[in-house]
């Protein structure tokens, strides 16, 4: 076991960091589980397990620095820049990221 291995007992383990995921043609939505993220896009969606979701080649990551994001503020960033910003405004995750009409 290396240096970095050792975890104390009582002590929190580091959480994952939150990736982007395009989970069908036209949604991409950020977690850090692929498994949570179903589970809570599922329920907030209102879609049923088994439609038209996460099917085929989906979901899929995507390059965080080659896909950028047209913001309300007329802003146009880069899914990571985003994705920065989202962790430092301390959001909840897994979320809804970005809609194809975003994507810049």
């Amino acid at each position: 076991m290396t240096d970095n291995q050792i975890h104390f007992a009582g002590c929190p383990q580091p959480k994952p960091s939150p990736r982007v995921w395009m989970v069908n043609e036209y949604e991409f939505w950020a977690g850090s589980n692929l498994d949570e993220l179903r589970r809570v896009y599922l329920e907030t969606t209102g879609v049923e397990d088994g439609e038209d979701v996460f099917y085929d080649h989906y979901p899929c990551e995507v390059d965080m620095d080659l896909n950028t994001i047209k913001m309300d503020d007329g802003r146009t960033i880069t899914f990571q820049e985003r994705l920065e910003e989202l962790i430092a405004e301390e959001a909840v995750f897994p979320r809804s990221f970005a809609v194809t009409a975003d994507v810049a």
